[in-house]
C-alpha cells in the first residue's frame, strides 16, 4: 500500500507542508500496516460513495489523500471539519505519519 498526503490552507499554511509525503508501507512496521490498513476500512475509504462535504469554513485546511493498495486506487479531498469520526481518525494518523516522515523517522507513529 502506499499513500500519497498532503495538506493545502489553514491559517498558517507553510510550503513544506502542501509539498506531498509518501508513505509506503513496504517500508513501516508491520503494526504501523495493519493499523493503517485498519483506519482505511474503517474510514471505508475505497467505497464509491462520495464523501458528504464539510460545511465550508473560511481558511480551513484540506487535505488531499491518495491511496494504492494495490487492487483499488482512489483519491480524495477532505477539508475540515470532518464530520466523519473515522474519517478523522485516518486523517489524524496520516498527519502524524507526515510529521514523522518530514523529520526523517518513517513508521515511528505511535497510538
Amino acid at each position: 500500500m502506499k499513500i500519497e498526503f498532503s495538506v493545502d490552507g489553514g491559517l498558517a499554511s507553510f510550503p513544506g507542508l502542501r509539498k506531498p509525503v509518501t508513505i509506503d508501507a513496504a517500508r513501516l512496521p508491520a503494526s504501523h500496516v495493519a493499523r493503517l490498513r485498519k483506519l482505511v476500512d474503517g474510514a471505508r475509504f475505497f467505497d464509491t460513495t462520495p464523501l458528504v462535504p464539510s460545511a465550508q469554513v473560511r481558511d480551513a485546511q484540506c487535505y488531499t489523500i491518495a491511496i494504492d493498495d494495490g487492487e483499488r486506487q482512489r483519491t480524495l479531498q477532505v477539508r475540515e471539519p470532518i464530520r466523519d469520526a473515522a474519517m478523522r481518525d485516518l486523517v489524524s494518523e496520516l498527519v502524524a505519519c507526515a510529521d514523522d516522515q518530514r523529520r526523517g523517522r518513517p513508521g515511528t507513529t505511535s497510538t
